[in-house]
């Protein structure tokens, strides 16, 4: 049988992630098949540890032939010397005789599995010597049919996520990010993340879009790692193939619509660990708000600075999506900006800051 997932809940994933979302129309419905005997699944994994698809194959044959049919019972039945025949080491044979053991006993009981939850059942299986947490994972997905699992454990996945979005290595920190992103569904996404690894070169290309808006032109320029700019320019309109440049260039025209007050897009912004804090801060500023630059200077934990936040604000290099248009002088004054004092009093009328001059 094949893991179960609705049209809608791909649909979901599409729509949580545009790259992601890209690559499953690209791909189309994966299927994968699963076999519902945690049992087996264990063994299996435990069987296939460091050894090739022909040698796993192989073992299974021969321990198949010896048992005719993995079963607890079965395989309690042996020796770890029987099981060992098979073409495995012997300390592979102790950890499956061992497992087969506490089954057969009832202390393990794999039938109250179905009423837990995906870490409880981790935690249960990696109480025994040779299954990892990446065996457990396994398990959930092929055995049980577990929806929100996203392995860090696992080579594939982490690749497939270099290749889609251009990481040249995935730290936890990172790893984490992508695993709430995808979340309920990171079964589903590693689908896709396994297919991906398997890309002859990387997904991520960087692109550039340029947009209309009542105010000025916007110049988007980003991969799928992130949104790296957006500056006001002169340049004429310009459509972009990346779908995270794309999606950039839709939601600011939202903005400029009257449609939208938040952004909901990764940016992959350069700067100085202040510049960050700094631009970390002037995103937090609410539509229709503004923050003084002794504000934002204490929020970003430098009251003293403010002067230093006006430089790091003017060389924020993503306008709008981070709003530095909102902040203004301590006297209400709207001081310098990266797109002009009136482009600055534009954007604070369109949001009810300003009164809408005449």
């Amino acid at each position: 049988m094949n893991f179960s997932y609705s049209d809608a809940e791909l649909q979901f994933l599409e729509e949580r992630d545009c790259v992601l979302g890209e690559y499953i129309k690209k791909k189309g419905r994966i299927e994968r098949e699963i076999k519902p005997d945690v049992f087996y699944s264990v063994i299996d994994s435990i069987t296939g540890q460091q050894i090739s698809s022909a040698a796993l194959e192989s073992v299974r044959k021969k321990l198949f032939e010896i048992t005719g049919g993995v079963t607890p019972e079965r395989i309690n039945s042996l020796s770890a010397h029987q099981i060992r025949s098979c073409g495995m080491s012997l300390k592979k044979a102790e950890n499956i005789k061992a497992f087969a053991e506490s089954v057969c006993t009832g202390k393990t009981d794999l039938d109250a599995f179905k009423d837990m939850s995906d870490e409880e059942i981790i935690e249960a299986l990696t109480a025994f010597r040779g299954i990892g947490r990446w065996t457990a994972e396994m398990t959930l997905i092929f055995a049980l049919g577990r929806k929100n699992v996203l392995s860090f454990g696992d080579f594939g996945i982490r690749k497939g996520l270099c290749v889609l979005y251009g990481f040249e290595k995935m730290d936890r920190e990172l790893f984490e990010m992508f695993r709430e992103r995808f979340s309920p569904l990171g079964t589903v996404a590693s689908f896709y993340l396994w297919e991906a690894a398997r890309e002859p070169e990387s997904l991520n290309k960087e692109d550039i879009a340029v947009i209309k808006t009542p105010a000025g032109s916007l110049k988007i320029e980003g991969s799928n790692r992130g949104i790296k700019s957006v500056l006001w320019t002169e340049e004429e309109e310009r459509k972009a193939q990346n779908p995270l440049v794309r999606e950039a260039a839709k939601q600011l025209k939202e903005y400029f619509d009257g449609k939208r007050k938040n952004f909901d897009i990764p940016l992959d912004t350069q700067g100085t660990e202040f510049q960050k804090r700094v631009w970390s801060e002037t995103a937090k500023i609410p539509f229709g708000e503004t923050r003084t630059y002794g504000e934002i200077a204490a929020a970003a934990g430098s009251p003293m600075a403010a002067r230093a936040v006006g430089g790091a604000v003017n060389k924020n290099p993503v306008n709008i999506i981070v709003p530095c248009h909102r902040v203004i002088g301590f006297d209400s004054s709207l001081t310098g900006y990266r797109g002009g004092i009136e482009t600055k009093r534009r954007l604070l009328e369109l949001e009810g800051v300003l009164k809408a001059s005449r």
